[in-house]
């Protein structure tokens, strides 16, 4: 099978199921955007699973010779 479709199932429905769960916590007041560590919570969790993507992304591309 085809490794970057692989990687867009993963991130696709990963990144649908981290959204969906960041916006339930937002409606439910369980993340709140002004109160600063929160704040600062919700974007180390959103920069992490970008960066883990990106990573991945790259190791796929060498995998297969660029």
């Amino acid at each position: 099978m085809n490794a970057w479709l692989q990687w867009c199932y993963n991130y696709g429905v990963g990144g649908a199921a981290f959204l969906a769960t960041v916006v339930v916590a937002l409606r439910m007041r369980a993340i709140r955007i002004d109160h600063l560590p929160e704040r600062q919570l919700l974007m180390a969790l959103t920069a992490g699973i970008v960066l883990f993507a990106a990573v991945h992304a790259v190791w796929i591309a060498i995998a297969q010779g660029g």
